[in-house]
């Protein structure tokens, strides 16, 4: 093992950052789950290390490691050591960047430890505190941080995400936000999504009827594969028909579907057919009732109508209708697109 004055001198600089949040539970289970198998003194650090960020700050100012030894009351290879130990166990990511001085800075990019269910499935860290705290204490600790569950016989009855919502029309939508500025990362790590879509929304067995036979749609269609599929038609408002024909767009020479470009083409297809407006959400009760309800109770006028007609008819469905259902040349397609995106002309508009 390296000796510590070789990899950090009480000179060198240091700040704190974070890009995770931390919860009101995170010291109870510091002390319980983690202190037993890193010790007080790496405990120590990480907390003199997050108490570095203040209320809603998530980078601190720079400091040496000669203040860390004074706060801490310890020497540098005790430090060095203890932050070794935060390091191995997940605590801590360390970056070094080079100064052009002789000294150096680091980055100590503090992580949040495990939640106790994380913490208590994972094959490592369980066996090792099991093995530091012996058979019942193990038994006692895990039990003080379990709680009952839902009885096998409740049924659960919880909405699904496009029960509640509903992709908005396109004349209802609002201008996209602009991206995030390049060099940005935002707070939180990354998780698996928690929406839920009711999967009677939409035809998985047309999507696979519509796809050549060549292709093994059975193998193709991955579960994770089909919930892309839905999440995708569900806010580019596309038919399993539509969808099929994105999917042969989107595939390898490994007839693989490659995700981003099914996004991308997901998304090309909606614009072609709604105009540059992005997709919206809206609930679902408010919008099957504008779309069912005349306004102020009384039916539309014939410009009304007419109007309406417009909005809702995409330009290429209403090419279509006039060349008697016909496939639209790509002049006329290309057409669309000019009015659509370079004179950002509104749908209704390219379709008179």
């Amino acid at each position: 093992m390296s000796l510590h004055w070789m990899e950090v001198k009480p000179v060198d600089g240091y700040y704190v950052r974070t890009s995770k949040e931390f919860s009101e539970s995170t010291d109870k289970t510091m002390s319980m789950l983690y202190q037993p198998l890193v010790g007080s003194k790496a405990i120590a650090l990480y907390q003199t290390l997050q108490n570095k960020l203040e209320k809603d700050c998530y980078e601190s100012s720079e400091a040496t490691h000669h203040e860390l030894m004074a706060f801490l009351q310890m020497p540098l290879n005790e430090i060095y050591a203890a932050r070794r130990m935060l390091e191995g166990i997940g605590l801590l990511r360390v970056y070094e960047l080079e100064t052009q001085a002789q000294d150096k800075t680091f980055v100590y990019d503090i992580q949040p430890p495990m939640s106790p269910r994380a913490f208590f499935q994972d094959d490592v860290l369980s066996v090792f505190l099991y093995n530091r705290l012996g058979k019942n204490k193990y038994i006692q600790l895990r039990q003080r941080f379990g709680i009952t569950a839902v009885p096998e016989e409740a049924k659960e009855i919880t909405a699904s995400f496009n029960e509640v919502f509903a992709s908005l029309h396109a004349s209802e939508m609002a201008s996209e936000p602009p991206p995030a500025e390049e060099g940005t990362e935002f707070i939180g790590g990354s998780e698996p999504s928690r929406l839920q879509l009711e999967e009677n929304g939409f035809d998985m067995e047309l999507l696979k009827a519509s796809l050549p036979s060549f292709l093994n749609s059975t193998q193709l269609l991955t579960p994770s594969l089909q919930q892309t599929v839905r999440r995708l038609a569900f806010v580019y408002q596309l038919s399993p028909i539509d969808m099929g024909k994105v999917i042969q767009e989107s595939l390898s020479a490994d007839d693989e579907v490659n995700i981003e470009d099914l996004r991308r083409k997901s998304k090309n297809h909606y614009r072609m057919e709604h105009g540059a407006a992005p997709p919206a959400l809206g609930n679902r009760a408010q919008t099957e009732h504008r779309e069912h309800t005349p306004a102020k109770g009384r039916p539309l006028s014939e410009q009304e109508q007419m109007k309406q007609f417009y909005e809702q008819t995409s330009p290429v469905t209403f090419l279509r209708s006039v060349a008697g259902g016909a496939t639209v040349p790509e002049s006329d397609i290309y057409l669309v697109e000019e009015l659509l995106f370079s004179y950002r002309l509104s749908r209704e508009w390219s379709t008179c």
